[in-house]
């Protein structure tokens, strides 16, 4: 889930222990992570700098990207009919 009122994107303490189980997070500091390896669409995805915390899941979530993620893409397009967003860059 995108949440652009958040600067910085959060995942779920579950969410945090599976990916730690596999080697994708790097810790930063205490809640604060490194999210590295992933593909999003075929492509490799850049790092990714998130907390983790209980409230994704409490909303029902894994998680929520942050403002920070759109940063990493020269050009962002949503369409509100199909409710997709498409990163270019």
């Amino acid at each position: 889930m995108l949440n652009t009122g958040r600067p910085l994107s959060v995942i779920s303490r579950e969410l945090r222990d599976r990916l730690t189980a596999f080697g994708y997070l790097d810790e930063i500091s205490s809640e604060l992570y490194q999210l590295r390896g992933v593909q999003m669409d075929g492509q490799q995805a850049p790092p990714l700098i998130a907390r983790a915390s209980r409230g994704p899941a409490l909303l029902g979530f894994a998680g929520m990207l942050g403002l920070q993620f759109l940063d990493g893409f020269r050009q962002i397009h949503f369409d509100r009919d199909t409710r997709l967003l498409t990163r270019i860059g």
